[in-house]
């Protein structure tokens, strides 16, 4: 589940809520443009609830109709899933 506040400005931070049967031990989160261009992509830091990832944006990005944002939680064997979620 990816729940964020997202104006396009630096500093916006997406949450991204990582459950999983085995330990989430990673999640990177993407954000492309309309076009499907990357806009930016990082790893996201866990939160002190070991359950909720935190990803704060460090590019500006004003036009946001159509922006896909993708989170992608990696788990201690290696599995991962994707969620993307459009604007």
């Amino acid at each position: 589940m990816i729940v964020f506040v997202i104006t396009g400005q630096i500093g916006d931070q997406i949450r991204v809520r990582a459950i999983d049967n085995f330990r989430v031990t990673e999640v990177k989160v993407s954000i492309h443009d309309a076009s499907d261009t990357l806009v930016e992509s990082g790893l996201a830091t866990l939160s002190p609830n070991n359950i909720d990832w935190t990803y704060d944006a460090t590019t500006l990005h004003s036009d946001l109709a159509g922006t896909k944002v993708t989170a992608e939680a990696k788990d201690t064997p290696g599995n991962k899933k994707l969620e993307t979620v459009t604007i």
